[in-house]
C-alpha cells in the first residue's frame, strides 16, 4: 500500500513457493526491481531490494525504503 501511495506500480507474488520460481515470475513480467519482507527484514525493520539488471542488491531500513 505505502509503495503504491507514492505512485509506484507493485504487486505481491500471488503464492506461497521457492524463491527461484518468484525470480521467474518476475522474469517473465519484465518485472526490473524486487523487494524482499521476510522475517528477519520484518524483525529488523528493514527491507532487501535488489535490481534484476544490474545484479545489485541493499538491504536498508523501512524508513530509508520508503522516503
Amino acid at each position: 500500500m505505502q509503495l503504491r501511495a507514492k505512485g509506484i506500480s507493485s504487486e505481491l507474488y500471488p503464492e506461497n513457493a521457492k524463491i527461484n520460481k518468484q525470480f521467474t515470475y518476475a522474469e517473465k513480467k519484465g518485472i526490473k526491481n524486487l523487494v524482499f519482507l521476510g522475517e528477519e527484514e520484518i524483525k529488523n525493520g528493514t527491507v532487501t531490494f535488489k535490481d534484476l539488471e544490474a545484479g545489485e542488491q541493499k538491504t536498508v531500513s523501512l524508513e530509508e525504503f520508503l522516503g
